[in-house]
This record gives C-alpha cells, sequence and structure tokens, in this order.
C-alpha cells in the first residue's frame, strides 16, 4: 500500500538537478595539478571563454554573483544618497547589493508578460537622487533592454544588468549584461553553468576601476576547486558535447520539468530564453 508520504515524494519537483560527470573530473584534476585554487590561468581562460560566449570585452571572475553586483555598483560611483531601481521580483541579492554599496534600493513593479522590470513603472520611481537602474533577466528571459536603455538615457541613468539567471540569454541578438554599463553573471549551483559557487562582471567599459578598487581585496575570485567547465564549454562551442545535448532535450521532455512552463510565460520574440532557475 502506497502511504501518502510516499505519493509526495514521488510528486516531488525538484528545483535543480545537478549534471556532472567525469569531464567535471578532469577539470578539477587540471586545477589540483596546478596546485593554485585561486588567481591563476583557469581563471583568465575562465573569463576568456565568457568574454567569447557574451560577445563583451571585459570579464572578470568574483566570487558570487552579490558581490559582482556590488563591485559593479561601486565601480559606477553608486554610494550613500543615492537611489538605484531595481524590479521588485527578484531574488533579494539585487537589493541588498545596492545597500551593500550604502545606496537605497526603489522597488518598482514588474511586467505581467515577462516578469522582468516594468519601464512605464520605472519612470514613476525617478527622483533626483536616482543614479541607476538594475534591470533583472528573470529565470532566463530578458528584459526589454531597448525600453531599458532608453528609459536610461532619457533620465540620464546608468545601467546595471542582473543577469545571474541568465547565462546564454539574449535579446535581439545580443547577450544579456552587455547592454549596460556593467553586468554580472552567477555560477551558484542552481544556474545553468555551475562552479559551485561564483560570479563574472561584464562590461565593455575600461576593466582598471573593476579591478583595483579597495574592495576588490575581499571579494575573492572564484575558487577553482569548484571549477565545472563542461556545460559551458558547450555552450561556448569551444567542444562538441552531444551527450550534454541529449540529456537537456529529454530533460526539455520530461512532464515533471517546471521549465516548459516558464517556456510560455516568455515575453519578448526578440528574446532568447534559456530556462533557467
Amino acid at each position: 500500500m502506497t502511504t501518502p508520504a510516499q505519493q509526495t515524494e514521488k510528486a516531488l519537483i525538484v528545483q535543480i538537478e545537478p549534471w556532472i560527470d567525469k569531464s567535471e573530473l578532469r577539470e578539477l584534476e587540471r586545477v589540483i595539478d596546478s596546485t593554485f585554487v585561486v588567481e591563476h590561468e583557469l581563471t583568465r581562460e575562465f573569463e576568456c571563454m565568457t568574454e567569447k560566449l557574451t560577445g563583451c570585452n571585459h570579464a572578470i571572475a568574483v566570487c558570487n554573483g552579490t558581490m559582482a553586483l556590488f563591485v559593479g555598483l561601486k565601480a559606477l560611483g553608486i554610494g550613500p544618497g543615492d537611489e538605484v531601481i531595481v524590479p521588485n521580483f527578484t531574488f533579494i541579492a539585487s537589493a541588498n547589493a545596492v545597500i551593500l554599496a550604502g545606496a537605497t534600493p526603489v522597488l518598482c513593479e514588474v511586467r505581467e508578460d515577462s516578469f522582468c522590470l516594468d519601464v512605464a513603472k520605472a519612470e514613476q520611481s525617478v527622483t533626483p537622487r536616482t543614479k541607476s537602474v538594475m534591470p533583472v533577466h528573470l529565470y532566463g528571459q530578458s528584459a526589454d533592454m531597448d525600453e531599458v536603455m532608453a528609459f536610461a538615457k532619457r533620465h540620464g541613468l546608468s545601467v546595471i544588468e542582473d543577469a545571474a539567471e541568465a547565462i546564454g540569454v539574449r535579446f535581439a541578438g545580443k547577450h544579456v549584461g552587455t547592454f549596460g554599463d556593467v553586468g554580472i553573471l552567477s555560477y551558484y549551483g542552481n544556474k545553468t553553468v555551475t562552479c559551485g559557487e561564483g560570479g563574472m562582471v561584464l562590461t565593455n567599459n575600461e576593466p582598471e576601476k573593476l579591478r583595483s578598487r579597495p574592495e576588490g581585496h575581499f571579494c575573492s575570485r572564484i575558487d577553482w576547486v569548484q571549477f565545472l567547465v563542461h556545460g559551458f564549454a558547450g555552450c561556448c562551442g569551444d567542444r562538441p558535447n552531444e551527450e550534454d545535448a541529449r540529456h537537456r532535450s529529454q530533460e526539455a521532455g520530461d512532464p515533471r520539468s517546471i521549465r516548459r512552463g516558464v517556456a510560455r510565460s516568455a515575453g519578448f520574440p526578440a528574446g532568447l530564453h534559456r530556462f533557467t532557475l
């Protein structure tokens, strides 16, 4: 006889299902053989792979997505007395990074069709203290960056894109995180590509401000003992990954997968949705 507990377990929809195999083990062996777990050749290799994938001029690795947002905000000169417009439907790190920088997050409504920043509502949030806007590309769905960039230009605001959940996501053919002054990616355990922990700052501007700020001393770079490059290499096209493609195709057809529902909620025909949590 099946108990209610057993029935619940069978119906469980997990938030993430990590897929790691011997390819990741080989990458970890490279790290161990180098005897460096941070700040070594693999760090720059991963940054270069990110630059290739996103098309940005500079990718700078940090310890996590929250710190990437903090570093980006400080590089933009955001601090006490400033306000940053942040969507009210996002992970708490978006607002926390603004507070950590000494500024005030101003929460703004999101669109019903995409759950991303509603620019029309953001117009009502602008004050003399508003210095920046932070569009969040939520669950792999891009914000409407044409609208966001036009809004920022009208009000003289900087743009920092939270693309933590949007590795591989494009809007109008351009990778998100590369439209604004600064963008960020996350490699936490529930992301499309994971290092266990880790973040990346993206910019097409001069990167010296990001590399040389004092806070860089405590925002350590990605711990390469956690570096899992296998899936990322497949995204970049650096080497074929047919097994990965088969696995993801099977997952997309799995009726338990909530990614199918997310796909139906995609708001913009111009965007490439990546179906992530």
